[in-house]
């Protein structure tokens, strides 16, 4: 009797430790392929890897693509065109190359400068899963998201001018490219050129959040949802240009509420789902 219930146990322990066996993970002996089809920070693509039954790394990218172009009238533009005819009428060399791009009297040059901003939402990302349960679908998150510091650029085109007044420039005329044209500010045309400005964030933004689904499917495919938050510190307004960056140093003091504002916005909220494919 004593050696049936020994055996009946030593057969219950062994098939046990087989299943908890089964149960258990290593390291890096599957790989899981994740498509986010929608997000919070865009489209993405991921790979994942258990680390072992609770632990699961994945790396990947993520980007939003977004931009937008329009035009306006510059400011201050007339007194700029009103040099220019004068230096026309009275320098023929300066007349003659102008005319060789089209240019005859100041009226001709485009005063609508293209402002395109350019949502600069691009970031790699490494994230580790933690999942409580063996074989729960439940997840708790943490890692980085690396990416651009400029979340939203802008950029002004203004070709034409800043080409004709290199005409100009190299025919000695030259007297009022350094003056300033707006009352208030430095702007010269010179900064033509390197009209720029952005939305700064942190490049590297700490990750945390929770979601249901594993990166690595235990089956061939399944769905994963997450919800979370990147942290990317206080979004800041800034230029190369050193003008510009005046000017907006300037305009943001006098527009307090918009400093306050900008001081709040430091987490981004994530909304992801994905599906995940094992690939072995």
């Amino acid at each position: 009797m004593k050696n049936r219930l020994f055996s009946v146990l030593l057969c219950g322990t062994v098939a046990f430790t087989s299943v908890s066996a089964q149960e258990d993970i290593k390291a890096f002996q599957h790989l899981g392929i994740g498509l986010e089809l929608f997000s919070t920070t865009g489209f993405g693509l991921e790979l994942a890897t258990p680390l072992n039954s609770h632990f699961t790394l994945r790396g990947g990218i993520s980007l939003f693509p977004y931009k937008f172009s329009d035009k306006f009238e510059m400011e201050g533009a007339s007194n700029i065109l009103n040099e220019v005819d004068q230096v026309i009428n009275d320098n023929p060399a300066v007349k003659s190359e102008l005319a060789n791009i089209g240019i005859t009297r100041a009226s001709e040059i485009n005063t609508s400068p293209e402002v395109t901003l350019s949502l600069g939402l691009v970031n790699g990302k490494i994230l580790l899963d933690f999942y409580p349960s063996k074989r729960g679908a439940f997840h708790l998150t943490g890692g980085a998201y690396i990416g651009k510091s400029a979340l939203l650029g802008m950029d002004v085109d203004m070709n034409q001018a800043v080409r004709v007044f290199n005409i100009m420039e190299k025919h000695g005329v030259i007297d009022f490219l350094d003056d300033p044209f707006m009352d208030g500010y430095d702007f010269t045309v010179r900064d033509l050129s390197n009209v720029n400005a952005a939305l700064s964030i942190k490049s590297v933004k700490p990750y945390l959040g929770i979601g249901f689904g594993r990166a690595v499917p235990k089956r061939r495919v399944n769905v994963n949802f997450e919800l979370g938050a990147l942290f990317w510190g206080t979004p800041e307004i800034t230029s190369k240009n050193q003008n510009i960056q005046k000017f907006i140093d300037a305009q943001m003091e006098e527009m307090g509420d918009m400093s306050d504002l900008l001081k709040k916005f430091t987490i981004y909220p994530v909304m992801s789902l994905k599906i995940n494919f094992k690939a072995f």
